[in-house]
């Protein structure tokens, strides 16, 4: 399987004033030799930053991009308030609160214009990806947030790698990846690594059509600093963008694991 690792710039749209972002953080799951994708982790994410959000590009099929990031935190964007916000942003999620967890929350401002809620809290699950994402959501605190409905997710039964990722996977090793996954707009693989929390360096490849994925782009990576937190990362997207009101839309499943050297 060739991928073409040159540094690619990948095409850029028209930039929206808003993104809604629904993310699934996924690892995999087992249960007595039953293996699925179930989701750690669950953010909301809302961006607004009138005429500059590029809704995220991948680089053209089969080809490797540097300091691409599909993650709002890491976009220096000039954000700004919501014009019809109406005291603090929240959320509701009937689903979460049949598992015994709060179902409501507020979205937590992180600085300008970015509003991100931890919808688990740190109660780490197995729930297959396509069910939590697939679970209705609601917002409060802003009417037209309260308007917006996020894209139904495909379905990922897996994602399997070749070495043993009890410890996560070694930065320069062989890592063969495969997954089996339907119904995406959007596939691709990443490597990310963060510094007190703040994305340093990044790799995104499409890999748009196929199902599985070699990890050789390790040559790509430049930095050498201390204190890194490195991870692998297999995403799937299904994206809506509505230039009318100005909004992209986005229901994410990533699977990830954790890279050391």
């Amino acid at each position: 399987m060739w991928f073409l690792l040159a540094c690619a710039e990948p095409t850029e749209p028209s930039p929206v004033d808003l993104r809604v972002s629904f993310d699934a953080l996924a690892w995999s799951c087992d249960d007595e030799g039953e293996y699925w994708v179930g989701v750690e982790q669950l953010f909301l994410d809302v961006r607004h930053a009138p005429g500059q959000i590029e809704p995220f590009a991948l680089p053209g099929p089969g080809e490797c991009a540097r300091w691409v990031s599909p993650f709002p935190d890491s976009d220096g964007l000039d954000g700004q308030d919501l014009a019809d916000r109406q005291g603090d942003l929240g959320w509701s999620m009937p689903l979460i609160e049949s598992f015994g967890q709060p179902g409501e929350g507020e979205l937590l401002q992180e600085h300008a214009g970015l509003w991100r809620g931890d919808l688990f809290n740190d109660y780490n699950t197995c729930h297959p990806a396509e069910d939590v994402l697939g679970a209705e959501v609601a917002f409060s605190g802003s009417p037209s947030l309260e308007a917006t409905a996020l894209p139904a997710p495909g379905v990922l039964d897996e994602v399997l790698v070749n070495v043993d990722i009890d410890q996560g996977v070694t930065i320069g090793e062989e890592v063969e990846l495969s997954w089996s996954a339907e119904g995406w707009d959007e596939q691709w693989v990443g490597f990310e690594r963060r510094r007190d929390g703040v994305p340093v360096e990044t790799i995104v490849c499409n890999t748009a059509g196929q199902s599985g994925f070699d990890v050789d782009f390790w040559d790509l990576l430049e930095l050498d600093l201390p204190g890194l937190s490195s991870r692998l990362m297999v995403g799937f997207a299904n994206r809506e963008v509505d230039h009318a009101d100005s909004v992209e839309r986005t229901s994410r499943a990533i699977w990830q694991v954790s890279a050391h050297e």
